[in-house]
């Protein structure tokens, strides 16, 4: 089928298109003044677009799940995965930009928990049980990474709660 094989190279073209974007992204995040100031522009950015989807879609939308009707968020015009796979990304930046800098401010730390706990409660309402298991797994990778035991005990406790409320 023709429209097939257009999808397959659309989304091959995407999927270059990104890692081209995520090489760029790795090489300029080297320099400390861009992440101090990707942080906020990045909380701003992930807050409209959780209030984009909001206002513009709806937070519900029925979608036929098996033998049951489920109410799961729908942003933009994209299936709940899509969606809940975007928010888990963004959750796991915003933990990389405020823990993984080289000098702690307590003050970043906080400030990234308020846009943190507000896409993770709009995670959970996307359904996307996939989403969270990769949010799961982008976290962990945070726990073997360096850094003191304070940050990993926290951390793991976060991702001990979440995986409990999971099931």
């Amino acid at each position: 089928d023709g429209s097939y094989d257009r999808a397959i190279v659309m989304r091959g073209f995407s999927i270059a298109q990104m890692l081209v974007l995520f090489w760029l992204s790795y090489n300029v995040m080297h320099d400390e003044r861009v992440v101090k100031g990707f942080l906020p522009v990045f909380i701003c950015a992930c807050i409209s677009l959780v209030i984009g989807s909001f206002f513009m879609e709806g937070v519900s939308r029925g979608v036929r799940s098996g033998d049951m009707d489920e109410e799961r968020l729908i942003t933009l015009g994209v299936d709940p995965n899509t969606t809940g796979a975007t928010f888990a990304l963004g959750l796991i930046a915003i933990l990389g930009l405020a823990y993984g800098r080289q000098e702690r401010d307590t003050k970043i730390w906080f400030l990234a928990w308020i846009p943190f706990l507000i896409l993770a409660g709009f995670l959970i309402r996307t359904g996307s049980r996939g989403a969270m298991l990769a949010l799961a797994l982008g976290m962990a990778f945070f726990l073997v990474k360096g850094g003191n035991l304070r940050s990993k005990l926290g951390l793991g406790l976060i991702l001990l709660i979440g995986l409990v409320a999971f099931v």
